[in-house]
């Protein structure tokens, strides 16, 4: 089963999803898990990737982004 049609299972429109996918989920998984302190060999496995620089593409410096976060927005 897709990832699009377990939204619509759960009576999510379309139109509600934005951005938000599969894709999405996985690189939310490898960035939290890393900040979790998992390491990358043991992620790369779960996630099937080939090499653990692959999934260093997935993660994400969470700290680099709240810090971002505490920028006022430029549109204010």
């Amino acid at each position: 089963m897709t990832f699009g049609k377990i939204l619509d299972k759960c009576n999510i429109k379309s139109n509600a999803r934005g951005n938000v996918g599969f894709h999405s989920l996985r690189h939310t998984f490898v960035t939290l898990a890393e900040e979790s302190g998992i390491d990358r060999r043991i992620i790369q496995g779960v996630v099937g990737h080939g090499s653990p620089v692959m999934t260093g593409h997935y993660s994400h410096d969470l700290k680099c982004i709240r810090e971002i976060d505490k920028m006022p927005s430029l549109l204010e």
